[in-house]
């Protein structure tokens, strides 16, 4: 049946976004499978064990009595989704997304035969279509492979490295924004160095060309219109992604109740 097609296709997605993850219990030392969610009522990060392994996670999920996680992790997913609104963000999500997909291909011993891959791959292509992930005039190549975790990685990043992170960051966004080609350059070189990736954004953060005022405008109108545009409403997290957008973009609050106003006006949500 297509909705439980679906439900194991979410858990796939869970773990390729990071919302489910396979650990251990360091208090029973027992291996567990466990799913972060936001609870809507304190906003607090949770989590709940839904299973010892995927494929308990899976016959979890798919139980009548447990249809409040489903229903917790499809929300979860759709909201991810809805939040990557900016082409950047799109194409950032996409190559998250595929190199998952090399990622996980390197761990089968039959590679892209497995029939496991084929379930990967089917789930992550229904979710970039679902939320226009793929950006036309960008290619990502099928035949590249995420390089081996180096098991004598460093712990701590030396300052040699996160130079040598940054000159290369420089170069790919000196023109813009960088291929998907350079893209997964970066993020090769971000493993082999051992920088971890909230180092990584913010050295990209600070290499990347800023946006000219029109652009900015452009950029926050997109992403109001696309909240907005659910229910007619802001929520506090939406508010928050919004305010983050302000900073980041550099732009007045005379210029975001403008934009805003004119949102409202053309969606007919004036207030």
């Amino acid at each position: 049946p297509q909705e439980e097609a679906q439900v194991k296709q979410n858990l796939l997605l869970g773990v390729a976004l990071g919302l489910i993850t396979p650990t251990e219990n360091k208090a029973t030392g027992f291996s567990e499978v466990r799913m972060q969610y936001q609870d809507k009522q304190t906003g607090r990060e949770k989590m709940q064990t839904i299973g010892a392994d995927l494929r308990e996670a899976e016959e979890y999920l798919l139980g009548d009595a447990n249809n409040s996680a489903r229903n917790v992790l499809s929300d979860a997913l759709n909201n991810i989704g809805k939040s990557v609104v900016t082409k950047p963000d799109k194409q950032a999500m996409h190559q998250r997304l595929i190199t998952y997909l090399h990622q996980f291909e390197a761990t089968l011993p039959h590679g892209k035969d497995s029939p496991e891959y084929t379930l990967v791959e089917t789930a992550i292509d229904g979710y970039i279509k679902t939320h226009n992930l793929f950006i036309a005039g960008t290619t990502v190549s099928s035949t590249t492979t995420a390089p081996a975790t180096n098991s004598k990685a460093v712990t701590s990043t030396s300052t040699e490295n996160i130079e040598k992170f940054r000159k290369l960051a420089q170069t790919c966004y000196r023109r813009g924004n960088p291929s998907a080609t350079e893209m997964q350059l970066l993020e090769r070189l971000r493993q082999k160095l051992g920088i971890t990736q909230e180092q990584a954004d913010r050295i990209v953060a600070e290499v990347a060309p800023q946006p000219t005022s029109n652009e900015a405008i452009e950029e926050y109108t997109l992403m109001f219109k696309a909240f907005i545009g659910n229910d007619g409403e802001i929520d506090l997290e939406e508010q928050a992604q919004m305010m983050d957008l302000q900073e980041e973009l550099h732009l007045t609050e005379a210029q975001i109740a403008a934009i805003e106003t004119n949102v409202r006006d053309e969606l007919g949500y004036s207030t």
